[in-house]
């Protein structure tokens, strides 16, 4: 199997970007939180926001594959959604599940 060397670089560069957009929202939320003091900046929130900004990454990325977004509207949606978080997107998708259900 050959494998084309610019799809890889392709693919590699934009997980990087969606991983430091990632990473740079879900700083920029525990940083909120430090300046109104729940937090401290050094300690265990600041280790447990690594995977929930992979997560989140992930999330991000493939929100965008669906709504078609390439290139720095890419990287902006994955950073928004890292920012807000699990439980905003949970909120967001209990609100159109309840609007969305039939009876």
């Amino acid at each position: 199997m050959i494998f084309d060397i610019d799809t890889v670089r392709e693919t590699l560069t934009s997980f990087a970007a969606a991983l430091s957009a990632a990473f740079i929202g879900r700083l920029a939320k525990h940083v909120l939180l430090v300046q109104k003091g729940l937090r401290q900046f050094w300690g265990v929130h600041l280790l447990l926001e690594l995977p929930v900004a992979i997560f989140m990454g992930f999330v991000g990325s493939g929100l965008a594959d669906w709504i078609h977004l390439t290139g720095r509207s890419t990287i902006g949606l994955v950073a928004a959604v890292s920012y807000l978080g699990p439980a905003a997107i949970e909120h967001c998708y209990a609100k159109y599940m309840w609007n969305n259900k039939t009876e």
